[in-house]
């Protein structure tokens, strides 16, 4: 999607852990996709973090340079909240970590996670770096730790616990089932010496991670696999290791097509994960892969119950921004409607 799409969430609950869901979903607002807004970047958005109420960072991709950034925002609404000046799509900018003499590009990255103040990037330079930055009143500054993890797969999805304890996804493709890998980031050095995982979750099926997400204390696992269409539940620790829990089954397998009948078929699957502790709710990301045309049409998040994966409720972006305009993408009322309805990844504020 080219805009962030950032949206408030109503709950109704009776019990704070009660597995029932009689809320109502709303937009509250979406950063405009239109080079005469400031807030607006014109670039395509692939995760988000929030880190205050109505502030969060956005992960941009450039389709034109292929760059990767990283946009701040603090107290946002539709047309004002971005951190600094930003060219409408610009194609020389790239965020740059860098400590003293030693710096590093964001290259390939699809995921962000926030903790507090601090923002972890899964990044696919040559090291395959786990970056940290800091989000503070102005802007977005280096934090001086990383970690080369040197893992021989590119790294996708990335989560944070807090003790500090990193997971993230590595590899996973038709051949191979990839795996979670779990460091703790208070053992980082600014030079990034590489250090061995702490976990090496593999899940039972080959395919895609694409999500990663953990409770508060890092005893409650999901994992999201794009290729088998597929949500995976382990419970355990950083230290004694996780066992997958089988009585949780999300198993979404289906083709989408916007019209019965017509081709071709678009298929979906499971991306961004979120658990929302408060709620005991896990928010499940489901969508067609990168692209354009008919995929638009989809965009949508289910809300499951974390323990077993029945479907709550769906928050239906594209159903949403149809309602909103009238299009799927490229609407004529900005500030009320996504410019597209893509959704990879999901945070939420307090």
């Amino acid at each position: 999607m080219r805009k962030t799409l950032l949206l408030i969430f109503l709950f109704f609950t009776s019990n704070i852990f009660a597995q029932t869901f009689d809320g109502n979903w709303s937009g509250e607002y979406v950063t405009p996709d239109d080079s005469f807004v400031a807030n607006s970047t014109g670039d395509r958005v692939i995760s988000v973090g929030a880190f205050e109420n109505n502030s969060f960072v956005a992960l941009m991709r450039n389709p034109g340079s292929k760059n990767y950034y990283i946009a701040g925002y603090r107290n946002t609404n539709h047309d004002s909240g971005i951190l600094g000046n930003y060219a409408y799509s610009p194609d020389s900018l790239q965020t740059k970590w860098i400590s003293g003499f030693d710096q590093a590009f964001l290259k390939n990255a699809k995921d962000l996670s926030t903790s507090g103040s601090f923002i972890y990037v899964a990044n696919n330079d040559d090291d395959h770096n786990i970056l940290m930055f800091e989000i503070k009143d102005d802007s977005i500054y280096t934090h001086p730790q990383r970690l080369k993890t040197k893992s021989a797969n590119d790294l996708w999805a990335i989560d944070v616990d807090n003790s500090n304890n990193v997971f993230v996804t590595a590899g996973g493709d038709s051949n191979s089932a990839g795996s979670v890998l779990v460091y703790n980031s208070t053992s980082w050095k600014a030079n990034g010496k590489p250090v061995a995982p702490l976990q090496e979750i593999v899940p039972p099926d080959n395919g895609s991670l694409r999500g990663v997400t953990v409770n508060d204390d890092g005893t409650l696992l999901y994992v999201s696999n794009w290729l088998s269409k597929k949500v995976y539940c382990y419970t355990g620790n950083t230290t004694e290791g996780y066992t997958i829990y089988n009585s949780f089954t999300f198993d979404v397998n289906i083709d989408y097509d916007t019209e019965e009948g017509t081709t071709p078929i678009i298929e979906v699957g499971p991306w961004g994960l979120q658990y929302m502790n408060s709620k005991n709710i896990l928010f499940v990301c489901h969508d067609a892969d990168f692209g354009r045309g008919n995929k638009y049409n989809y965009g949508r998040i289910y809300v499951t119950n974390p323990n077993t994966g029945e479907i709550l409720d769906t928050v239906n972006v594209a159903e949403w921004n149809f309602a909103q305009s009238g299009k799927y993408n490229n609407p004529d009322s900005l500030g009320t409607a996504s410019g597209y309805t893509s959704v990879f990844n999901v945070d939420y504020d307090d």
